[in-house]
């Protein structure tokens, strides 16, 4: 054994059990000067491992060895209560997501009836549910569930029949790694804004495949117009969402809750802006409808869809609107800070917010022209998404002296 081999001798001991003193197979281990690799990783090699260190030792666990058993050694600095959440709490998480998933995106669209019915001075629906028509949600999904499902012809079936999913089951993702509270959010990625904008990019091309593989012209065009509105409003997008986690200084959602304060609200206010009416562009909200257009295409990707397939693309945009919602409370209006308040109870405030801006929205703008929304995102949203996060973070950021060495 060469000088720095005692450090070895230690770990090994700690984790396998293994003494080296008097070991007459003793092989030299290949480590450099100052090695401070972890032993569980792959750049740490054993030149050579046997069974048991001479004939007739003691395997760990064995009666009469001294060192602890390898299945209960913990390779050094991992916690002794490591071993990851109680499965029961992992369940109760995901079902928690699950119900949200699907009873938020009915609130929000029964609330859109009502809303809009009396911004339109007439009552909507009334009858579904007796007060007020509550289970009008409930009974249009019944109304989708009887009807037959159609494939033309001439379609891909296979993506004809994925698109539907694809547009949907993205937001279920996105909502798994959404904090709803300090603590409280099934899966915490360090990675987590990363993770959410892909998948949501991911989410927008549902319409995409539903309208190449419908073999229709109206849905065709309706795909090329989600195309064209994905690539454009995909980057400021970004933008916005970048400069908040610049100047938080970490990707983490709940990262960048814990890290907001009250003077970000000015002081992000413009990027806050641009991420919810780029958000809103992605989800074909009017007045960003120009790829449904019933007046021009009838329905766009989703002319030839019926039944519970036309239902699941109805179900995607609801979602979508609580994910942009749940976003937009997260990054820009400080996730579950509030006075008084339990933290959970003002995320959802905040969610309700923001889904009846979105209904008063629909309610208030015609729709844009083509070319009015593409002007939009590219000469109105991207300007200020693109612009420096603060005062001293672009000099920081202009700071090369380190690259002169």
């Amino acid at each position: 054994m060469y000088r720095g081999a005692n450090w070895h001798e230690r770990e090994t001991y700690e984790m396998f059990g293994v003494i080296f003193d008097g070991h007459p197979n003793l092989v030299p281990l290949l480590l450099p000067d100052g090695f401070e690799g972890h032993p569980l990783r792959k750049d740490f090699i054993l030149a050579a491992r046997v069974a048991k260190p001479w004939p007739g030792a003691k395997e760990p666990g064995e009666s009469g060895h001294g060192a602890p058993s390898r299945r209960k050694t913990l390779p050094p600095g991992v916690p002794a209560d490591w071993g990851g959440r109680p499965m029961l709490e992992v369940v109760l998480s995901f079902v928690v997501i699950l119900v949200v998933f699907l009873v938020l995106p009915l609130i929000v669209g029964q609330t859109e009836h009502k809303v809009m019915a009396h911004m339109q001075s007439r009552l909507g629906p009334m009858y579904a549910g007796r007060f007020h028509g509550w289970a009008q949600l409930i009974a249009d999904g019944v109304k989708f569930a009887q009807k037959e499902d159609i494939i033309p012809a001439a379609a891909d079936r296979r993506i004809f029949m994925i698109a539907p999913g694809v547009a949907l089951v993205p937001y279920l993702l996105v909502l798994i790694v959404i904090p709803i509270d300090r603590g409280r959010a099934a899966v915490d990625l360090d990675l987590g804004l990363f993770f959410v904008l892909a998948v949501m990019g991911v989410g927008v091309l549902g319409s995409i495949m539903a309208g190449w593989a419908s073999a229709n012209k109206y849905s065709v065009l309706g795909g090329m117009r989600s195309a064209a509105q994905l690539m454009s409003y995909e980057l400021p997008l970004v933008l916005a969402a970048s400069s908040v986690a610049m100047a938080a200084g970490t990707l983490s959602l709940s990262g960048i809750v814990e890290a907001w304060q009250w003077w970000w609200l000015p002081w992000q206010a413009i990027g806050g802006i641009v991420f919810f009416v780029a958000g809103l562009a992605e989800l074909r909200r009017p007045p960003f409808d120009m790829p449904i257009a019933e007046s021009e295409i009838i329905m766009g990707p989703m002319t030839e869809y019926t039944g519970m397939r036309f239902a699941l693309f109805m179900l995607s945009e609801y979602v979508g609107i609580v994910v942009l919602s749940f976003l937009t409370t997260v990054l820009f209006l400080g996730g579950w800070h509030g006075p008084f308040l339990p933290g959970w109870l003002w995320t959802l405030v905040k969610v309700f917010f923001l889904s009846f801006v979105v209904i008063w929205l629909r309610v208030t703008y015609p729709r844009l022209r083509e070319d009015q929304l593409q002007k939009l995102a590219w000469a109105v949203l991207v300007p200020p998404g693109a612009r420096p996060i603060g005062p001293d973070r672009p000099a920081q950021s202009r700071d090369l002296t380190r690259y002169d060495q």
